[in-house]
């Protein structure tokens, strides 16, 4: 298990404080949107792959307009050897929701670039009996790890407000695994 400890600090180091995601052994914080929402960590963990789901944040309304989820996730890059960018990662995740007939593609893989980092940015329709809701998917090659953001709302325009890190995301200077 090549993986196993890195991932064990990786999700041993996260928590929720003020509305804010921080991963010191990640080397990364994210202030979470509002209306609050109700944080779990560490909700999948697979330690052999070395992924984990750090953080999944739903926020509930009556109804399902206005709703939202968020989810951080990382992946451990060695996974994908012939990868050479987030944008290949982006689009294998595209190309394998795509099977589900219920999932379109909204918007392809789009670069954003968020806290000196490069991104690459998609968006899918979700049609379920209600109607529709879409999903957001953000992702860079951070360090060791693919860290992929994954919002999931209503509208287009807010699937793209919860995955557009501008402001909201800092990465910390210290070395991964280190401590401030």
């Amino acid at each position: 298990m090549p993986f196993a400890a890195d991932t064990k600090a990786l999700v041993a180091a996260g928590k929720v404080e003020n509305n804010v995601y921080s991963n010191p052994h990640a080397g990364f914080l994210l202030r979470l949107p509002r209306p609050p929402c109700d944080a779990k960590l560490n909700t999948q963990v697979d330690l052999n792959r070395g992924y984990a789901v750090l953080l999944d944040c739903q926020h509930v309304v009556q109804g399902w307009r206005g709703m939202y989820t968020l989810t951080i996730f990382t992946d451990s890059w060695a996974n994908y050897p012939t990868l050479t960018s987030a944008e290949q990662y982006v689009r294998s995740l595209r190309h394998m929701g795509e099977k589900d007939p219920a999932l379109k593609t909204v918007e392809s893989e789009t670069p954003q670039h968020f806290a000196g980092l490069e991104f690459s940015q998609t968006i899918l329709s979700n049609k379920i009996p209600a109607g529709a809701y879409y999903e957001g998917l953000s992702c860079t090659h951070f360090r060791a790890y693919a860290l992929c953001f994954k919002a999931e709302a209503s509208t287009v325009e807010s699937v793209r407000a919860l995955v557009n890190l501008q402001g909201t995301l800092e990465i910390q200077k210290t070395e991964p695994g280190k401590h401030p």
